[in-house]
This record gives C-alpha cells, sequence and structure tokens, in this order.
C-alpha cells in the first residue's frame, strides 16, 4: 500500500504583510504607556558589523545590562530587515529612533538604498 504524501504549508511572512505589521506599530507608537517610560532610563544603542547587529543597553549612571544580539546576515537584503523590523518592533525597546537608526546601520553596512529615488 502506498503511502500519500501530505504537503505542509508553512506560511511564511510576506514583505506586505511585514509592512503592514510596522505601520500598525508607527500608528499605535504614540501610545506610550507607563511600562515603556521605564524602558527609556535606558541607554541603548546599535551597532552593525559585517558579522554581528547588537543591541546595547546602558543605564544613565553607566551601569549594563547584556546585549540583544543577532547574525547580521539575517538583515543583509531588504526582506530579511523587513522581517528583523517586524520581529524588533514587538520589543518594548525598540522605539521609533532606535528603528531609525537600526535601518540606517544596517543599510550603511550592505550597501542597501534606504529611500528608492
Amino acid at each position: 500500500m502506498a503511502k500519500k504524501r501530505v504537503s505542509k504549508r508553512v506560511k511564511s511572512t510576506t514583505v506586505k504583510e511585514a509592512l503592514g505589521t510596522l505601520r500598525d506599530k508607527l500608528d499605535s507608537e504614540s501610545e506610550v504607556d507607563a511600562n515603556k517610560e521605564a524602558v527609556f532610563k535606558w541607554i541603548v544603542s546599535v551597532k552593525v558589523d559585517c558579522k554581528y547587529v547588537t543591541f546595547k543597553f546602558k543605564t544613565s549612571n553607566g551601569g549594563c545590562r547584556s546585549d540583544y544580539w543577532f547574525y547580521a546576515n539575517q538583515c543583509c537584503t531588504h526582506a530579511g530587515l523587513v522581517k528583523w523590523i517586524t520581529h524588533l518592533s514587538e520589543k518594548n525597546w525598540f522605539d521609533i529612533k532606535l528603528m531609525r537608526s537600526f535601518i540606517a546601520a544596517v543599510c550603511s553596512e550592505f550597501d542597501l538604498e534606504m529611500y528608492d529615488a
């Protein structure tokens, strides 16, 4: 008896869906709550090199917290960048200012066009 082959479809996020999620994030950014205010006490910076993307957390008095990092090759294309922006937008510390810094750093490191001409 022959086995029936079952096709499993994995839903992948398209760039268009990811941009919709990003638009929702931008729309809701004005609704900052008290929990987010506590996060803003941390100074967050982003560094991108050919191997890693690293977000560094420091307190205003010079203390440190563990970094958040991932491999840079995961966001070296426009599609990869959009996926990571969508993922990071779920984090309470990833605000609009940091998102702009992240996009600029990735586009600079990997020679990606930031704006359509």
